[in-house]
């Protein structure tokens, strides 16, 4: 290298910030050194000071880290709903109450598994007419259950412990959006009436397998839900009926017969 190309680099090397070469020289780095209100000024970032003013997180994986937090700070596992996109703030939400568009007879939802896996298959019902009759409510998988009593433990009333469904909002249909009920306790207590019919659905349409009655046991749950016999029965509602408690629990149906499940849902989580 010639003596003049020698210079040139010794004097660019030398230099506070190149403008050429895009950094400053190391020595300038730690804490307020003299260069750091270049190196503020070249990213546009006045208020940042040291090796983050001066290109780490122009270069490295800092500027990605800055860039996704800077997209929203709603933390969705605070918020009973999940987080609403548009205001970065949680969902104000509320529950939504249907029917599966299917009928089934009292073992066809996961009763004629080995084991029985009633619970999973109804819940999977539930969303399954959540996702293609009702999309614009925003349910999720882990927040979508049928109301279904199967055993002491997973029992109708057991189910806003063991499923974390928010008991301080309202209880609406989701076909139309009308309230049928003030909270989730008051839905499924059959000593109420819901303030509207909980469901649109009307005559045998309106028929839910629920086993919700003052006992749960295998003479109204068809067998847990495991058998088609006629010589079996589950309890039954009618959620066109606004009578306490026929809503929910008006009759004993033969489990060799068909009826919908009710279903309740709403959004956030998985």
């Amino acid at each position: 290298m010639t003596p003049r190309w020698i210079a040139v680099a010794v004097a660019l090397l030398t230099a506070g910030c190149s403008s050429v070469l895009g950094f400053k020289d190391p020595q300038l780095e730690p804490g307020d050194a003299p260069g750091d209100a270049q190196g503020d000024a070249m990213i546009g970032a006045p208020g940042l000071d040291g090796p983050l003013a001066d290109g780490a997180l122009i270069d490295g994986p800092l500027i990605d880290a800055a860039i996704d937090a800077a997209t929203g700070t709603c933390q969705p596992s605070a918020c009973a709903f999940g987080c609403d996109p548009t205001t970065d703030a949680c969902r104000v939400g509320n529950l939504y109450v249907y029917e599966t568009s299917g009928a089934y007879g009292g073992n066809e939802f996961g009763g004629q598994d080995v084991p029985a896996t009633v619970r999973a298959t109804a819940d999977s019902l539930c969303f399954a007419t959540a996702t293609t009759k009702f999309p614009a409510r925003q349910c999720s998988r882990t927040r979508t259950h049928a109301v279904l009593g199967i055993t002491v433990a997973d029992s109708v009333p057991a189910m806003a412990v063991n499923y974390g469904i928010p008991d301080a909002v309202g209880v609406n249909r989701a076909d139309d959006d009308v309230l049928v009920a003030t909270t989730w306790n008051d839905l499924v207590d059959i000593t109420k009436v819901p303030r509207a019919a909980v469901t649109n659905a009307t005559g045998e349409l309106a028929h839910v397998w629920s086993g919700a009655s003052a006992t749960l046991n295998a003479g109204n749950t068809c067998q847990g839900w495991t058998s088609g016999a006629s010589t079996v029965s589950g309890t039954v509602g009618q959620t066109e009926l606004t009578s306490s408690p026929n809503w929910l629990a008006r009759t004993a149906l033969t489990c060799d017969l068909t009826a919908h499940l009710l279903c309740i849902c709403w959004a956030g989580g998985n």
